[in-house]
């Protein structure tokens, strides 16, 4: 009898595990799609030119999955901070910037690295708007030197964005003999690379190097 009731018993916990996976499964899903629903739903607004609206629904997403490092929740931070950027909101932008880079800066992955890295080039931008062009260009640094030993396609994207953030920060200041050299060095970097996308990023190096040079030319003549 103590064997078949045995049986029973490990059935039973069987069952019951497999029953609340598979709730838990389910009740991920409903929140993922109650998540990426709210994003359309601010994507629409933002397109409508209803931005507060739109600032108030990505802010939905983040109280859904509160302190949870999802990457809807890093979709709605980026799209807010953008927003807060188009509003001139430079300060709540820049807060937001460093939020995301703070949550999930150490996140290499591809998936989230187009946000990742559009929340840092942003970051830079807006120090540029700002008129903090040393700032810029001391956070362009400090991204090189924090993921300048990574060899994920994530890493070397995010150095490649920073760096050619910093080359045109230079410009901007005049030093177009220094952007050069920026952007020899990202040359230089990804033609050795076999990370996916590595020839686009040597092509738009030199085409950003080739108009530096002609402005120097121009620059040295007048």
């Amino acid at each position: 009898m103590l064997p078949w009731l045995l049986i029973v018993v490990v059935f039973l916990v069987g069952a019951f595990l497999m029953y609340r996976a598979r709730s838990r499964r389910k009740e991920a899903e409903e929140l993922f799609n109650r998540g990426l629903a709210l994003i359309r739903k601010g994507d629409i607004l933002t397109r409508q030119a209803k931005l507060d609206a739109a600032i108030a629904t990505y802010e939905e997403v983040e109280r859904l999955f509160g302190e949870e490092s999802d990457p809807l929740v890093l979709t709605a931070l980026v799209k807010k901070g953008s927003i807060l950027e188009q509003q001139s909101k430079l300060d709540a932008a820049l807060a937001i910037y460093e939020e995301v880079d703070h949550r999930f800066g150490n996140d290499s992955s591809i998936a989230a690295y187009g946000h990742i890295s559009k929340a840092l080039s942003n970051k830079v931008a807006v120090l540029k708007k700002q008129g903090k062009l040393d700032a810029a260009m001391a956070f362009s640094e400090e991204i090189e030197r924090r993921f300048s030993e990574g060899d994920t396609p994530g890493a070397l994207y995010r150095v490649f964005i920073e760096q050619s953030s910093k080359a045109q920060a230079l410009e901007r200041c005049g030093d177009f003999k220094a952007a050069i050299v920026v952007y020899d060095g990202l040359e230089h970097r990804f033609i050795q690379s076999k990370v996916p996308d590595a020839r686009l990023c040597v092509m738009r190096a030199r085409y950003w190097k080739s108009k530096a040079l002609r402005k120097f030319i121009r620059m040295r003549t007048d």
